[in-house]
């Protein structure tokens, strides 16, 4: 058995037992005297990518598609590995070329749209991951990134409506939750909002973002023992969620109870905490306990920050 043979096994091996880092050590043994082995370049990109080391996953990615310019996975893979490491307009000729050879293929597409999304050729963007759908309708990730094109273009039923198709295919999906909770509330639908939070936590009863949505939401229709509510499940969670914390401390002062709302932020200024919400409900309150000149110095440094 040569060597590179036997680097590769052992590479293999390593994979299939979870040892990513043994296996590109192996890998990156046979790479420097197997240049032309497209095997080795393909395990490479597949367990850098896992590893998280998106510049060697694209190196070998380039590598990959000179040994093969006429694979359109390769170029995929490229393109993928391009766009990890912020390289989007690169990534787009990656993808596009991809496409001329591997035309019906819906993960190149989503990407690709993805791509697009991030240098705001919302259009183009929206095309290809309709056509990712046309492909594979029960991609939950092509409806998802559907969804953000179309608002980025202004169509909110649009995207609304494929947030939920995306949510009915991925009930685990966070994002689209968190995105659909967030676009009925900017949208004014306040009551579908509410059904949207309430969906999402039964998915999902301690996920904060959820919580944070919920309780803006009861504190804007003036339910603020709810509101409260959510809050303190967020701190049960994380006790030092700032987000929770300021939210605390403003329905507290819209429900009256000043010295309760002053309590909790002169723990979060004590914690050098800087918060718009909170520098709103501090100076709300400061004329009722002769803080105003603390308001001030506040606003400054939250200013200047």
């Amino acid at each position: 058995m040569n060597s590179i043979t036997s680097y590769k096994q052992k590479a293999v091996q390593a994979i299939g037992s979870g040892q990513l880092r043994e296996a590109e050590h192996w890998l990156q043994k046979a790479r420097e005297i197997a240049t032309g082995d497209s095997r080795i370049w393909q395990l490479s990109v597949q367990v850098n990518g896992q590893l998280g080391d998106v510049q060697t996953a694209a190196t070998c990615c380039e590598h990959l598609v000179k040994l093969n310019p006429d694979d359109g996975t390769a170029w995929g893979f490229l393109g993928t590995a391009r766009l990890a490491t912020g390289r989007q307009n690169e990534a787009i000729k990656a993808f596009d070329q991809a496409l001329k050879l591997s035309p019906h293929t819906p993960m190149i597409l989503i990407n690709r749209g993805c791509a697009l999304l991030q240098v705001n050729r919302f259009e183009e963007s929206v095309d290809s991951l309709n056509r990712a759908i046309a492909l594979d309708p029960s991609n939950s990730n092509a409806w998802f990134n559907l969804a953000r094109a179309c608002k980025s273009l202004g169509r909110i039923t649009g995207a609304i409506q494929a947030l939920k198709r995306a949510i009915q295919l991925n009930p685990a999906l966070t994002e689209a939750h968190t995105h659909l909770g967030n676009l009925l509330y900017e949208n004014g639908s306040l009551m579908d909002c509410r059904r949207a939070w309430l969906n999402a936590l039964n998915t999902d009863p301690n996920q904060i973002q959820y919580l944070l949505g919920l309780a803006k939401l009861y504190t804007v229709v003036g339910e603020y023992d709810n509101a409260l509510e959510q809050y303190k499940k967020i701190r049960q969670i994380r006790p030092d969620n700032v987000p929770a914390l300021c939210g605390q401390a403003d329905v507290l002062e819209k429900k009256g109870n000043f010295d309760q709302a002053y309590g909790a932020i002169k723990t979060l200024l004590a914690a050098d905490i800087k918060d718009v919400t909170l520098a709103d409900v501090f100076g709300r309150l400061c004329h009722r306990f002769e803080a105003c000149d603390q308001t001030i110095q506040y606003l400054t440094e939250l200013i200047n920050r």
